[in-house]
């Protein structure tokens, strides 16, 4: 089994911008069985859900392993990142890695607009480019945490003064 280390450049025609996660696969489905290392960092923006978020501007870091299968390409990868949002219960400020595996098919034939929901989960391939940035944003929107806090046994604020009671107790009566 053939396997490299691929690092490219893609840029697109109409914008000539740099995209870190558009990968060109050609050679990659031209032999089939082989596998490439690909390593790239990049921002991602609008990463959110409630109380906890990914900055626009916080690099995102992506150690994937791509595969030549039947169906297309499976992508591999490690997605490392930083999340920060509020304690749910005392609203201080927190933040942490995040450190996520996945695995995806990407097909030539996905139909991104079918309701047909027997229709196997994949992402689309297009002219033999992989753009990982739909799975990279999936995978990070789907693990942050929901309701963040600042550790399991936060005391979170006085419901009468708003007294952050895991700094300093207070003599209200509630």
């Amino acid at each position: 089994m053939k396997h490299d280390t691929y690092k490219p450049t893609l840029t697109t025609a109409s914008s000539m911008e740099t995209h870190p996660f558009v990968v060109n696969v050609t050679k990659l489905l031209n032999n089939p069985g082989s596998r490439v290392t690909f390593s790239c960092v990049g921002t991602i923006p609008d990463l959110s859900v409630t109380s906890s978020r990914v900055l626009s501007e916080q690099n995102i870091s992506v150690d994937a392993v791509f595969e030549s299968v039947h169906s297309g390409v499976l992508v591999s990868s490690i997605i490392k990142t930083v999340w920060e949002g509020e304690c749910r219960r005392c609203l201080s400020a927190i933040s942490s890695d995040l450190i996520l595996r996945t695995k995806e098919l990407f097909c030539q034939d996905v139909a991104l607009d079918t309701a047909d929901t027997d229709y196997f989960e994949a992402y689309p391939l297009a002219m033999d480019k992989v753009d990982l940035e739909p799975m990279i944003r999936d995978a990070i929107v789907l693990n942050l945490p929901a309701v963040p806090l600042c550790n399991t046994r936060c005391k979170g604020l006085c419901s009468v003064c708003g007294t952050n009671l895991n700094e300093q107790m207070c003599n209200c009566v509630v």
